[in-house]
């Protein structure tokens, strides 16, 4: 879903996340284009933060 909405919201395709979020009241997803917004960078933290963690050999 993530990468659907990044791929809305780029240049290409030009849609802001208000409309976005009208087209997601469609499919019963209830978030405003603000909620959507911070909700994806929270997931573009977590994730760099996955990448930098790694296991150190026993």
């Amino acid at each position: 879903m993530r990468r659907y909405i990044e791929k809305l919201t780029s240049d290409k395709y030009g849609y802001t996340y208000d409309e976005v979020s009208e087209m997601l009241k469609g499919l019963g997803i209830n978030l405003s284009g603000g909620r959507i917004k911070y909700l994806l960078g929270e997931v573009k933290k977590s994730s760099r933060r996955q990448k930098k963690t790694y296991s150190l050999p026993n």
